[in-house]
């Protein structure tokens, strides 16, 4: 935590305190391919906003010349740490919400990671799975 706390002034939720994260049983498992990620900040159609399974299968729908099998949804808070260390502007411009895993909070709710900013300064927090989702908020994919 320490480490992270530096990472991210704006605060840093209780979710990534060591607990177990697992993938949802509609995330896609990819085998990852060898050297840089494609990176997709999706934004889904504004149907799919209300459903985050909907979302996920949008995004392996999908089919564009870097991503031939579709994309899968962003797995957590370590691909969103890697994520913010590349690109440490997005957080400024979008909520990023990585709906590949969860983790449960204290009231065993599915929450999935998400890096936003709190007064201007990055925030590792989370949202609740089926959360509803606006427009200004993008799912990082990564083609698969």
């Amino acid at each position: 935590m320490k480490d992270l706390k530096k990472l991210f002034p704006g605060g840093i939720s209780d979710i990534y305190d060591g607990r177990a994260w697992r993938r949802h049983t509609s995330a896609i498992v990819a085998c990852e391919k060898p050297g840089q990620k494609i990176v997709w900040l999706a934004k889904p159609p504004s149907a799919a906003l209300d459903n985050s399974e909907e979302i996920i299968a949008w995004g392996d729908q999908n089919r564009t010349e870097v991503a031939p099998n579709g994309y899968r949804p962003m797995m957590g808070h370590l691909e969103l740490l890697d994520l913010h260390r590349a690109f440490p502007e997005f957080h400024e411009q979008y909520w990023l919400l990585a709906l590949g895993s969860f983790t449960f909070d204290g009231n065993r709710r599915r929450c999935v990671g998400a890096l936003y900013a709190d007064a201007g300064m990055p925030r590792l927090g989370n949202c609740l799975f089926d959360g509803e989702w606006n427009g200004g908020m993008r799912f990082p994919l990564i083609s698969k």
